[in-house]
């Protein structure tokens, strides 16, 4: 029993000691020291001066023919000639193909025949009707039909015309879609027309540079597969704003003499919408985006505080400011990822 009573003893002593240890002779660790002041952060600035800006934009667009058409007939009929070449130029008013007018020319002869014998009639009954031979209601009743006649010989030619079809316009015929012999219809694409010199590009530009845009604005752009640059000038402007796009739609009108490029063809464009002397350009490095949209962080007193910004157009490796930021203002440029609003910071580096 006093061996158990010694053990007990022991044990009792050994677990005081060592919550004495525990409790008042170890160090406390509860954390970072609160009382630990980080140093201000390191960061690159740059003061907001105003700099001269070319205001061209980058955009995408599509090649279009000044003119294009489906050729196709206004009424059915068997093609009877084809009087055009694939991708051949043909001019205005050319004859393209003929249908078969066999039935409408006989149609026309007997209508001719039976106008020239009504006219001959009306003659008559007319000096009859000078000296009061015949009525009048005869008379008319002659007169109205030498004018039925009249008319459907008019619809007979109309019809007749309708079976050339020719031409609307200069331009380049497409693909033959018809075999001489075929029988056509008004929905029948029997092939294609276009004009590719000049042509012309459409292009959509975002609304916030609607103010910006005008007629008459010279654009540039480059063709993959084609060396150098093209030409063009913007003239026509969609009144019409897409609204699912934010965008609008303008047409250019641009030279193609050798006729080498090809309607459909995809471009990249650069319109120039003038320069601006005052414009304020800051690095685009020191942008951030957040839910309300973009901002950079403005030096006050030695602490960053963030500044909601509106930007404009991007020029290489800087973007234009419109709202937010004045000139001589200074801005966090590098290290703006370790910033929250208020930090202490340290200059390292300026423009």
């Amino acid at each position: 029993m006093k061996k158990y009573r010694l053990l007990l003893v022991l044990l009792l002593l050994f677990a005081t000691l060592f919550a004495i240890k525990f409790l008042f002779l170890s160090p406390k660790v509860t954390g970072p020291d609160k009382n630990l002041k980080k140093g201000p952060v390191k960061v690159g600035i740059y003061v907001v001066q105003q700099s001269a800006l070319d205001n061209n934009i980058f955009l995408s667009g599509t090649l279009k023919g000044n003119e294009y058409v489906s050729i196709q007939a206004e009424q059915a009929g068997r093609i009877t000639g084809i009087y055009f070449v694939e991708g051949q130029k043909v001019e205005k008013n050319q004859l393209l193909v003929k249908l078969n007018d066999e039935e409408l020319r006989a149609q026309q002869k007997k209508n001719i025949a039976l106008t020239n014998l009504a006219v001959e009639k009306e003659k008559r009954l007319k000096k009859l009707l000078d000296i009061q031979a015949i009525g009048q209601e005869e008379y008319d009743q002659t007169l109205n039909e030498l004018h039925n006649l009249q008319a459907d010989g008019e619809a007979l030619t109309a019809q007749i015309h309708e079976t050339e079809i020719r031409a609307p316009f200069s331009g380049t015929m497409g693909l033959r879609e018809i075999s001489e012999g075929g029988m056509v219809n008004t929905a029948t694409t029997i092939s294609t027309l276009v004009q590719k010199n000049p042509l012309k590009l459409d292009f959509s530009v975002p609304e916030k540079y609607l103010k910006l845009l005008k007629k008459g604005d010279n654009i540039s752009f480059t063709v993959d597969g084609f060396q150098g640059e093209f030409q063009g000038r913007v003239y026509a402007i969609d009144p019409n704003l897409d609204e699912l796009t934010r965008s609008i739609r303008v047409r250019a009108l641009c030279a193609n003499p050798g006729e080498t490029l090809a309607p459909g063809v995809f471009a990249k464009v650069k319109l120039s919408l003038g320069s601006n002397a005052t414009a304020l350009l800051v690095p685009t490095e020191s942008l951030v985006s957040d839910i309300r949209g973009q901002k950079v962080f403005r030096i006050v007193q030695g602490k960053a505080e963030p500044v909601v910004v509106t930007t404009g157009i991007r020029a290489a490796d800087k973007i234009e400011i419109s709202s937010g930021l004045n000139v001589g203002d200074s801005i966090v440029t590098g290290g703006v990822l370790l910033l929250k609003p208020g930090s202490a910071v340290v200059p390292v580096r300026s423009n």
